[in-house]
């Protein structure tokens, strides 16, 4: 997988998944919105965390609060 960081926008780490949960998390709101009705679908978002290990950071040091993506592929 390869992880860039918002802070270090020219370094690019590669990493691996080391671990998947068996969970999901879910996100929605409690109000519904104005046009929603019962022939409307409603969106919820759905996450599935994962742990990955970082296997060359590229000199950028990696702080809690920064902004990654993460390309996975199979």
């Amino acid at each position: 997988m390869e992880i860039s960081v918002d802070a270090y926008p020219h370094a690019h780490a590669l990493g691996v998944v080391t671990e998947i949960q068996r969970a999901t998390a879910g996100r929605f709101t409690i109000f519904p919105s104005p046009d929603s009705d019962p022939t409307n679908p409603q969106k919820v978002d759905q996450y599935v965390p994962v742990k990955i290990s970082i296997l060359n950071p590229d000199g950028a040091q990696l702080l809690p609060g920064m902004n990654v993506v993460a390309n996975i592929r199979r």
